[in-house]
This record gives C-alpha cells, structure tokens and sequence, in this order.
C-alpha cells in the first residue's frame, strides 16, 4: 500500500511530490504521456512563476477567492517559492511590473527542477495511467486505472481545469468530485482574450498599450472600471489587462476604452494624426481617424462638428462589442471548480470524505494574469504535503 497517492503531475501535483517527507511511500499518477505538460506550455512556455510585492497584496489578486487559499499562500507565499526555486538551482529574473520568470525564461527547466528531485527520491510519475474511479475505505483508498487497482491511505486530487484540454486537462477530477457528493462551482474559462466588433485589426496586430483605462458594460450599465495593459489581435484584444478582466465578461457585453486624451490635445491648427502621435501610436492614430470618417492629412480646426465629435469619443469612449470570449483553446486557467464549501481551508481535506485532499485548478479558485496561478498552484500543493507530512509523521520516525 501506498502512503500517498497524487493524481496529476502538473504544478500542484509536482509540488506535493517533492515536498513529502522522503521515507513516505508516494506515487503520482499522470494521464498523460509525460509529466508537466500544461506547465510547459504556462505563459508562452517562457513560465511567468509568480510575482513579487508584499503577501497583503496577493490575495486581491484571486478576485473574491483569495480568502479561500489564505492559509496556502501564507504557509508557502512568493517569496519562499522564489527561494526554493534558486535553492534548487535555478536562476531567476523579475521583469519590470514585478513578473518572475526563470532566467532562461524556459519552463522546461522548471519542470526539471522537480523530475530531478522526485528522481533523487524515488518518485517518478508513473504516465500513461488515468484514474477511472476510486473508493473510500476503513484503511484507505483503493484506485481503479485502466490497466490496475491501487491502494493508498491518503488520495490527492491535482487533476487541473479544463483549459487547453490538447494538454490533458480535460475536467477528470471534476467529475470525480461531482461523483463522490461534492459540490462544483459552475466551470468556465478564464484569462480569456476576446473577438470584438469593431475587431479588424490587421494593421493593429501585435500592438500593445500600458495601462490603459477601460469599462465593461452590461445592457448598457456600467459594471466595473479597470486598468491594464491591452494588446491588439487580429480580431479583437488580449494582454493582461483584458486576461485578468475576462471572468467578468458575457458575450453583448461591451467594454469602452478610454485613452485619455488631453483636453488640449488639438490645440492650434495641427494635423490630427501628428496630434495624437503624442499619446498614442501612429498606427492606432490612423486606424482611429478612418473609424472616424477622418482622413489621416485632416486638421483638427479644420473638422465639422460631427467628425469632431467622432474622433473625441473614439478616443475617450471607443466602444468594442464582445463578439467571443476565449473557449478552452484561447483561455489560460478555468474558473469555477470543486466548491470551498467541502473543503478544509486549512489542510485542504474534502469534508466529504476523510484522506481525500484537493489541491490546484480542480478547486474553485482563479486568479489574475502574472503568476499568480501558478502561485496559489505551488502553494495549495506544498500546503496539502506539509499536511500529510504531520499526519504521516509517525512513518517517517
């Protein structure tokens, strides 16, 4: 038998594996044919770790559910995941805004980090193996795979979301927790970027903006105000200011950027788009001036009053209906998850059933573009270890 068996090998997962003490009998189990494949594929594959700034900070950072991963973030918060990181040789670099990246920016030497130190301890994901069903017994566990029956006291769910389901996630756990009576918050997709109308940004493509102001509207009722850096797609917009707004979207939702012109923006009798070079780029200038009914060799003085009118609000209150938000090909983490309502905040441990722990994207808890899943993964997964460890503490003595 087993001490503890992890199904997952993704961050959550992997953390769990290296953090249990090295006498306990652990086993992770990966469906998929090799471990850490969504992790690879974390921010680009470049694997934005977490972010810097004070432990206060971070929990606003997971909308309404950073109280839910308190204790978690708290035990193992930023910087004990940075140090433990350069303990275990790898280099770090913090970007401008805060970002932490590993100094290669290549998350295939994150995800080396830990395959070498479950080698040194005997771990290694056992691939290839999916968990059909398990079952709760006076001694433990016992796990039906597909080609074998397994038996551990302790059970921890690290299955992930739903999100880039090409990667493995495809909301197994999920329906495991549902199956075994417990609560699941409605799923859905996250980090999101959108398809918009007006979204024909061929010249726009690939062009980004610093913390611009924008409001989301819902039938036409301002819902929430927001600041974040936007990027330009060649159908709608993405960056981490849209990212980390997207829970809040619905498709007819609009969202009004507002690029905060000077009042003097068009003072004199200068070229409109020479004006607006001033905040804005000259790309953006002139894609904003033809959405105007404005050529680009007009002059401000020289405008009527409803081309004025026009170019002013598409500068101050540009309207961009949503169209499409994301999907699970074009969203970074899901939303929604096994409930809180049926696990402990304090070790993680299903309410429901005894020695069954969860532990990252398959709860109910997401958070903002920046690192900061990837935090709240690592942290949930040493936080269910560090509790195993003083449960199973007598084995180890």
């Amino acid at each position: 038998m087993w001490d503890v068996i992890i199904v997952g090998a993704g961050p959550s997962g992997l953390m769990a594996g290296v953090t249990l003490e090295k006498d306990l009998k652990v086993l992770i189990i990966e469906k998929n044919e090799m471990p850490g494949k969504k992790l690879l594929a974390s921010g680009g594959g470049r694997c934005n770790l977490t972010h810097t700034g004070e432990l206060n900070n971070l929990f606003p950072r997971y909308n309404a559910r950073g109280r839910y991963i308190k204790r978690a973030l708290s035990l193992f918060d930023n910087r004990a995941l940075m140090d433990f990181f350069t303990t275990k040789g790898l280099s770090l670099t913090v970007e401008e805004g805060g970002r932490v990246f590993p100094a290669s920016y290549r998350a295939r030497d994150v995800l080396e980090v830990f395959l070498r130190e479950l080698r040194i301890l005997n771990r290694r994901p056992r691939t290839g193996v999916k968990l059909r069903d398990f079952k709760r017994s006076d001694t433990g566990f016992t796990l039906i795979t597909d080609g074998e029956t397994l038996k551990s006291r302790y059970l921890v769910l690290a299955t992930g979301g739903i999100t880039y389901p090409t990667l493995g996630t495809t909301g197994e756990g999920h329906a495991l927790a549902r199956a075994t009576g417990h609560e699941l918050v409605p799923t859905g997709y996250g980090l999101s970027s959108i398809r918009t109308l007006p979204g024909d940004f061929k010249t726009l493509q690939g062009l980004s903006l610093k913390a611009v102001k924008f409001h989301l509207y819902k039938n036409s009722k301002k819902f929430n105000t927001y600041r974040g850096d936007l990027l330009f797609t060649h159908e709608g917009l993405s960056g981490p200011g849209i990212l980390s707004a997207s829970r809040d979207f619905a498709v007819g939702d609009t969202l009004h950027l507002d690029l905060e012109p000077p009042e003097d923006l068009f003072r004199g009798s200068r070229n409109c788009l020479n004006s607006m070079k001033e905040i804005i780029p000259a790309s953006l200038g002139a894609w904003i001036l033809e959405n105007s009914g404005i050529g680009e060799k007009a002059f401000f003085n020289q405008l009527g009053k409803k081309e004025k009118t026009a170019l002013l609000k598409n500068l101050s209150d540009g309207v961009y209906t949503i169209l499409e938000i994301g999907g699970p090909f074009k969203s970074m983490v899901t939303t929604g998850g096994v409930s809180f309502k049926d696990v402990s905040l304090k070790t993680l441990e299903s309410r429901k059933i005894p020695g069954l722990y969860f532990a990252g994207e398959v709860l109910d808890v997401d958070g903002e573009s920046g690192g900061y899943n990837l935090q709240a993964a690592f942290s949930m997964g040493h936080l269910v270890a560090e509790t195993l460890n003083q449960r199973l503490k007598p084995l180890c003595d």
